[in-house]
């Protein structure tokens, strides 16, 4: 049995709306980004990012989902072809738990909104989260089809109040306070808010093995996602800085926009902004849950590599089929097969549809403990592991692109053999507390390039043997995989 969702059955429009909010999700909570610097030198970072990175990293998602349309893991399916299954599940792993962190942030986003704008008490204020957590597990333990339709009406509920600010505010623009240079200016802050603004289309190839026409569908989403990301990126800030007192950075805080959508547009396109945040808030959470759904299962089922077939990786239309069953795989089918009972066909039986019911029960309790959890905390580990993971699919997808176009025989010559003897969570795990130990004694608030820098070294170093004529060359390894 396949490891991931068993048929296809996700649409273009879908797949929009699912990508969306990997992507964009309208231009809520992006204000802090205009503090960073002078507004000339914003608008200039922020007008180059999505043609050096946003750019290039939609084709190469795009690439990557075509060439492998029947795969249920996403970047981590593409990380575990080039380095096998073993230092693939390192990858796995800290990507689900990534998602997992990172998803825990916006039930905690809808309600320090709400606490901020109705003075809600701190207890009713830990409900909220845990509230929306419980709904959304119901409605995802409902089925696939119920949750992407319900993101349908969230997407179109969110675009709403982003659009008719963008139209009142679009006439307001002038030219000369975008050029000037007054204000301090941090560079280090600027870069990283700029690049999560222009990221997240690494996630959209989890989706491949689900949809009806992954080409097709793909290309249109790309194609329509990119240049609305540039929209909803750079023109809301050309509307901020041609509105607002040049010299002072202190007013662009949390909720500017909001205080903006009032300015323009009255206290109804405020109240509109406000629930459109909220909103948007919701749909984030229910595009990551997805991806952790996933993740997990192609973690438990797919990545070790146990039981998978060979697959002509030449082959026109891309790719082969996704890791069959493992243990896991297995050991479910027996917990959810005919003889079972109804609690267990439910919970770990294959729907018609989408992952297995366990998967949500699993996140949605670790999301339960997670979003009582400081959003600081959240964010500082969730940037820390990315630093660990977020790169490797651009590795993976030189790698998976010289196997194809290098003969078999050339390539098998010379493989490299990659062996773990522990297993890969555990190791990971230690690996990654041992560097942040190490660098957070040697640094107040450590950067996220160092983190990955002595990460990769302690991991590929004292974990990976690469034997290149008997010899055992670990830290070899390092350079050529960060290369």
């Amino acid at each position: 049995m396949a490891d991931g969702p068993n048929t296809r059955h996700i649409t273009t429009l879908n797949l929009f709306v699912v990508c969306f909010f990997w992507t964009i999700g309208g231009f809520y909570g992006t204000e802090g980004v205009l503090a960073t610097g002078p507004p000339r030198v914003v608008l200039s970072v922020c007008c180059l990012l999505p043609f050096l990175y946003s750019l290039p990293t939609a084709l190469l998602a795009v690439e990557l989902a075509t060439m492998f349309p029947t795969t249920t893991g996403g970047q981590c399916d593409y990380v575990r072809r080039v380095v096998g299954p073993r230092l693939g599940a390192h990858n796995t792993f800290w990507v689900w738990i990534t998602t997992v962190i990172d998803s825990a942030l916006y039930p905690q986003f809808v309600a320090a909104a709400l606490q901020a704008e109705f003075d809600l008490s701190d207890a009713f204020r830990r409900w909220v989260p845990l509230s929306i957590v419980v709904l959304m597990a119901g409605v995802n333990m409902a089925g696939i089809d119920w949750l992407l339709r319900f993101e349908v009406v969230l997407g179109a509920i969110t675009l709403i109040p982003c659009v008719v600010l963008l139209c009142i505010g679009v006439p307001q623009i002038r030219g000369e306070p975008l050029l000037a240079e007054e204000g301090e200016l941090r560079w280090s802050t600027m870069i990283s808010w700029s690049l999560w603004l222009y990221g997240g289309f690494t996630n959209i190839g989890v989706l491949a093995g689900e949809t009806l026409t992954p080409r097709r569908s793909y290309l249109i989403s790309v194609a329509i996602l990119v240049p609305m990301k540039l929209l909803f990126r750079f023109t809301p800030f050309v509307i901020a800085f041609s509105v607002a007192p040049s010299g002072d950075q202190d007013q662009f805080g949390e909720g500017y926009f909001q205080g903006l959508a009032e300015q323009l547009g009255g206290r109804w396109l405020s109240l509109s902004y406000l629930v459109g945040a909220q909103i948007a808030f919701v749909g984030f959470y229910n595009a990551m849950v997805i991806n952790a759904e996933r993740t997990a299962c192609f973690f438990c089922e797919g990545a070790s590599g146990e039981g998978e077939e060979e697959t002509n990786e030449t082959s026109g239309g891309g790719g082969g089929a996704a890791p069959k069953g493992g243990r896991f795989g297995a050991w479910f089918d027996r917990l959810g097969g005919p003889e079972a009972g109804c609690l267990g066909r439910f919970w770990f039986g294959l729907p018609e549809h989408g992952v297995r019911r366990i998967y949500c029960l699993v996140i949605a309790l670790l999301e339960c403990g997670l979003v009582l959890v400081s959003t600081d905390l959240l964010v500082e580990l969730a940037m820390m592991i990315y630093s660990l993971v977020g790169e490797r699919v651009f590795f993976s997808h030189f790698k998976i692109i010289r196997r194809i176009i290098l003969p078999r025989q050339a390539r098998d010559k010379g493989r490299e053999a990659l062996n773990l003897s522990n297993p890969a969570f555990l190791q990971s795990f230690l690996l990654f507390m041992l560097s942040y130990v190490v660098l957070r004694r040697r640094y107040a608030d450590p950067p996220a390039a160092q983190l990955a820098l002595w990460t990769e070294s302690v991991l590929a170093g004292a974990s990976a043997e690469v034997k290149d004529g008997g010899k055992k060359t670990g830290w070899v390894f390092w350079a050529h995989f960060l290369s």
